[in-house]
């Protein structure tokens, strides 16, 4: 066996002289005076060198040494001794020149721990003391921070998992001295006795990173247990140059026996002896285009696809898996799918290629889980996943509740909870059927003849959109409406006339309304009313300030609409019932209450609506669904 040196009980003896270093006590005259400690107990050499080989000399004191008094195998906490601990580490690149460290990866490191040996190290203190007020400052200090023990640790290395241990206190021998049976007087010694659990460890193997971050290509044959490289290999009297070992298009070259061949167009398809080779396709900048759209070129990280071509031009059938860290997953109620982006139609995605790019881990049917991670969230959202027997591209999801956040307890005058009924407009839904006590609803559309809205501004701009129509009832205004100072004398219902002198669109039924849907309108910035017009982009009211607003102003605008509110909204009195787009309004069996003022609210507020059981929640501006939805890659992951 080679020479091994580690000093590692050396380095506990160390933590343990400094745990009893810079104690004092306070002399006759009122000064503190340090306590020295050394290491060894007082053997006849250790206190002949003490007196400086006199008999004349004494030791000085006080004093307090440490030495070993026991090291015994734990047979309690022994492990198994076979077990290796692989830990990976990446460093901060370091910039030789700046003399500094970057903000980008360095070397990489594996590092294997073997398990180490558990042992006690027992261990006295003595303090050698003059007299008894001597000795009782000394222990009280140490004492009191033994209750029964304190921690030490002997390196600061994060991945030493012994470096932590206890030291605690066990026995404590008050004094040395017996009777006397003459007149002298030696010094007087208490003994202290600890312990302290402490590991031996065998040398650790630290070599370059080997872990593999993305699966390129599957070799292996789940069926037979044995890896195939049929298909992945070119042959072996074909001249190929590709430094990675994988057949390119970029590789063949002059001399090779597919180089005659292979031709390019103007659009850059790739042909053999004139055949397309499956869509294969190259850029005028020499990027190769797979089939399914992936782009291969030497800046490509996340390339989970790998193709091959024989000397027919034809695609090498083989095992090609991609990883599930490549794609988005869609969520919806207890399901999901795998696509690219949100809302796009493609091909779908087999689950069971994907679990295959995770070997040697093993997906497991209703343990297997998917964690969900959102900015509003500081746990991940987790389910058991288990793939639908009949749709291979879909998966089964058991939602964690305890993982799934709560509802915000709202109050109202009837209901207490963080429930809701439905989801409406009040301008297409009729609650007249639903007007029970406790009813509630989430409003997407204001109701009533006045909005009032408050923005924080994140950037200065003298435009804020807002979600309400420009015109009433759906109107749109055409190009070429006819329009004076003055109204037409012999007009039909329906017809649109715009006042060049009023600025404002009107619409004749039985007489002519005013079409706008703001009637009057006020602008606040910080509390101050300023300057300001409406504008219709998209059929929708935009507010236009006559000046800037800067970051972190208030804008506050009040519109007064041509509404008069529909009687199925109205309270019992017959007044109108006045609520905001994204409040939360209660019916209490005669009035409507609003129980959250969307406006008011900015911290994030969860609701279920128990007609289609989804949970939604208000981040401030807008409502979302709270686990449906779309998770971009890297917002989610597998737990196999």
């Amino acid at each position: 066996m080679q020479h091994f040196y580690d000093g590692q009980i050396r380095r506990y003896l160390t933590q343990i002289v400094r745990a009893f270093s810079h104690f004092s006590y306070k002399d006759g005259d009122g000064n503190l005076v340090r306590i020295p400690v050394m290491y060894g107990d007082l053997t006849r050499q250790v206190a002949n060198i003490i007196r400086d080989n006199s008999e004349n000399k004494i030791p000085s004191a006080p004093r307090m040494s440490v030495y070993i008094t026991g090291l015994e195998l734990d047979r309690t906490r022994l492990s198994d001794s076979s077990y290796v601990n692989k830990i990976n580490i990446r460093e901060r690149a370091y910039d030789e020149n700046g003399q500094e460290y970057l903000n980008t990866q360095g070397k990489s490191y594996t590092v294997e721990r073997l398990m180490p040996t558990p042992y006690t190290l027992s261990v006295n203190v003595d303090v050698w003391s003059t007299n008894t007020d001597q000795k009782l400052q000394i222990l009280e200090q140490i004492m009191m921070l033994f209750n029964p023990s304190l921690e030490i640790q002997t390196t600061d290395n994060y991945i030493d998992w012994t470096s932590l241990s206890v030291l605690e206190l066990g026995t404590v021998d008050f004094s040395s001295r017996s009777i006397p049976t003459g007149t002298e007087s030696d010094i007087d010694v208490a003994t202290l006795g600890f312990t302290a659990p402490i590991y031996i460890s065998p040398p650790t193997k630290v070599k370059k990173l080997g872990v593999i971050t993305d699966i390129i290509t599957s070799v292996i044959n789940l069926d037979q247990g044995t890896i195939s490289l049929d298909g992945f290999n070119p042959d072996t009297d074909t001249n190929t140059s590709s430094s990675d070992g994988i057949l390119d298009i970029n590789d063949i070259g002059e001399g090779s026996d597919y180089s005659d061949n292979i031709t390019t167009d103007l659009e850059g398809v790739v042909y053999n002896n004139g055949i397309p080779i499956n869509n294969v396709s190259t850029t005028p900048d020499g990027k190769t285009i797979l089939a399914d759209g992936t782009i291969v070129d030497e800046h490509t990280i996340w390339m989970t696809k790998t193709l091959a071509v024989n000397q027919d031009g034809n695609r090498i059938t083989g095992p090609v898996v991609t990883s599930y860290r490549n794609y988005g997953l869609y969520v919806e109620n207890e399901t999901a799918i795998l696509m690219k982006n949100p809302g796009f139609e493609e091909k779908q995605i087999s689950w069971a290629e994907i679990f295959k790019a995770e070997l040697p881990a093993q997906y497991q049917p209703g343990i297997s889980e998917v964690r969900l991670r959102r900015v509003d969230r500081t746990i991940p959202i987790t389910g058991t996943i288990t793939v639908n027997p009949d749709n291979e591209f879909e998966i089964l999801i058991t939602w964690d509740e305890d993982t799934i956040p709560d509802d915000t307890i709202i109050e109202g005058p009837v209901t207490t909870g963080g429930g809701i009924d439905y989801f409406i407009d009040p301008r297409r839904f009729n609650p007249t059927q639903f007007k029970d006590p406790g009813l509630r609803l989430l409003m997407i559309r204001p109701i009533g003849n006045k909005v009032e809205r408050k923005i924080t501004v994140s950037t200065p701009t003298i435009r804020f959109e807002t979600d309400l129509d420009y015109y009433i009832d759906d109107i749109v205004k055409p190009a070429g409406v006819a329009e004076g100072t003055s109204f037409p004398s012999s007009p039909t219902e329906g017809d649109l006339f715009y006042r060049t002198d009023l600025e404002k669109l009107y619409v004749f039924k039985a007489t002519w309304w005013l079409a706008d849907t703001v009637n009057e309108f006020a602008v606040y910035v910080n509390n101050t009313l300023v300057g300001a017009s409406l504008k219709e982009i998209d059929n929708k009211v935009v507010v236009q300030l006559n000046q800037q607003a800067n970051e972190g102003d208030v804008v506050t605008y009040i519109f007064n609409l041509n509404d008069d509110g529909p009687d199925a909204w109205k309270n019992a009195d017959g007044t109108d019932f006045m609520a905001d787009a994204n409040d939360i309004v209660e019916w209490d069996g005669s009035n409507w209450h609003i129980v959250l003022d969307a406006s008011e609210t900015k911290t994030f507020t969860y609701v279920t609506n128990l007609y289609t059981k989804q949970q939604y929640y208000w981040n401030g501006y807008i409502w979302h669904l709270s686990v449906d939805g779309y998770y971009k890659n890297g917002t989610w992951s597998l737990g196999l």
